[in-house]
C-alpha cells in the first residue's frame, strides 16, 4: 500500500528534476564545445583561454548543481517511503540540508570567481585580444571575433568593399607629420572630414532593413553604423567570399564559434553576426574614445577596431602627450605606420570612410 502511494509522488519528483535540469547545460553541444579555436584560421589567443575558462567554470557548477538535485530527489524518494521510521526520515532531511547548503556554497563561489574575473577584466577591455566581459549578462565573457586571429579582416580588394586602401606601405608615414601634428595640436583630428563614404543602393538597403533594424535593436548598434560597415566592406553585396575567407554581407571570417560561410551569406545571419562582432567593437572605442582628447570619435574608433582588431584601440606611443602631440589611437598617428600592405594608414582610411557615412 505505500508503495502503491508512494509511486506517483516519486514519478513528479523525477518528472520536476528533469524539466528543471533540462536547460542546465545548453553550452556543452555547442559546435565550439569547450575549447572556442585553434586551427591555422583561428589561432588561439588569450581571449579564447579565458572564454575557454569560462564555459569549463560554468558546466563543473552546473553539473554540481545537477548532482545536488538528484541527492535531493534521492533523499526525498528515502522519506516517502520511510513508512514513519524515525532513523528513515531523519537520514533523508539531514540529507537534503546537507546538498542544499553545498548548492548555495557552488553558487556563491561561482559568483565571487565571476566577480573577480569582472574587476580584473571589464577595467581593461582591450587587452589586444578582443576580451570583454557582460556582467549585466548572465555572467557570460565574449570572445571577440575581431581578434588578433584576424577573424574580419575587412581591408580586402572586393567590388564595392575597401580595394583602394592599402596606402602607406614600406613604413612610410601616413600624411607629412608637421602639418598632421599641426592639425590636431590645434583642434583638428585624425580625419578631419578626409573620409569619402561608400554607400549602398537604395534598393540594397530597402531589401536588408528588416533584418538590420532587427540586428541594431538586439545589439544596441545605431542603423547607420551597420549600413556604413556593410557599404564599406561589400557595397551590400551578401555573396562575397574575402581572400581570406571571409565571408557574407558585413565580411566576418567562419570559425567553431560563428556559422559557415554558405550560412554567413545569408543577409539576416550575416548581418546579424556581423553586428554582434561590431557589438564588442562599439562597447570597447565608447570606453576608449574619451582618452583620445577628441582627436576621433568613437565610429571611427570602433570601424579600426572592427578592422583591424581589438588592438586597435591602442594609445600610439609615437603620437602621444610626451612626444609633443595629443594621445590618440595608433592607427591615426601618421609616424611609422608599419610596412605590412594593410597597415595603420590602411586602417585609418577605412575608419575615416566608415566616419564619414551620413
Amino acid at each position: 500500500m505505500l508503495r502503491s502511494k508512494a509511486f506517483p509522488i516519486v514519478t513528479v519528483l523525477f518528472s520536476f528534476l528533469f524539466v528543471l535540469t533540462a536547460g542546465f547545460f545548453p553550452g556543452t553541444a555547442d559546435a565550439s564545445g569547450l575549447v572556442p579555436c585553434g586551427g591555422p584560421a583561428d589561432p588561439c589567443t588569450l581571449c579564447h583561454l579565458i572564454t575557454g575558462m569560462s564555459g569549463i567554470i560554468l558546466v563543473i557548477r552546473n553539473l554540481m548543481v545537477f548532482i545536488g538535485l538528484a541527492i535531493i530527489t534521492a533523499m526525498g524518494i528515502v522519506y516517502i517511503v520511510s513508512g514513519g521510521d524515525t532513523k528513515m526520515m531523519e537520514l533523508a532531511k539531514s540529507g537534503i540540508k546537507s546538498t542544499l547548503t553545498g548548492i548555495v556554497i557552488i553558487l556563491f563561489a561561482w559568483f565571487i570567481v565571476n566577480m573577480f574575473m569582472f574587476y580584473i577584466f571589464n577595467a581593461k577591455e582591450d587587452l589586444g585580444v578582443g576580451v570583454t566581459f557582460k556582467g549585466t549578462d548572465g555572467f557570460q565573457f565574449e570572445c571577440s571575433t575581431v581578434s588578433t586571429s584576424g577573424t574580419v579582416s575587412s581591408v580586402v580588394s572586393i567590388p564595392g568593399g575597401t580595394s583602394g586602401e592599402t596606402t602607406g606601405g614600406g613604413n612610410l608615414p601616413c600624411e607629412d607629420i608637421p602639418t598632421a601634428k599641426a592639425r590636431i595640436m590645434s583642434g583638428g583630428t585624425v580625419c578631419n572630414g578626409t573620409g569619402n563614404a561608400k554607400k549602398c543602393t537604395a534598393a540594397a538597403l530597402s531589401t536588408y532593413a528588416a533584418s538590420i533594424n532587427k540586428a541594431s535593436a538586439k545589439h544596441g548598434v545605431p542603423v547607420s553604423f551597420i549600413e556604413a560597415i556593410m557599404a564599406q566592406e561589400t557595397g551590400c553585396s551578401p555573396d562575397l567570399v574575402g581572400p581570406t575567407g571571409d565571408c557574407g554581407i558585413m565580411q566576418v571570417k567562419p570559425t567553431g564559434s560563428t556559422p559557415t560561410c554558405e550560412q554567413l551569406k545569408n543577409p539576416d545571419t550575416g548581418i546579424d553576426w556581423g553586428t554582434s562582432i561590431l557589438k564588442t567593437s562599439y562597447s570597447v572605442a565608447l570606453s576608449k574614445v574619451g582618452s583620445y582628447g577628441g582627436t576621433v570619435t568613437a565610429i571611427e574608433l570602433a570601424a579600426a577596431i572592427y578592422n583591424g582588431g581589438s588592438g586597435q584601440s591602442t594609445a600610439s606611443s609615437d603620437c602621444s602627450a610626451s612626444t609633443g602631440w595629443k594621445t590618440m589611437p595608433k592607427w591615426g598617428c601618421p609616424i611609422n605606420p608599419g610596412s605590412a600592405q594593410f597597415n595603420a594608414c590602411a586602417i585609418r582610411s577605412y575608419a575615416c570612410n566608415v566616419g564619414s557615412y551620413k
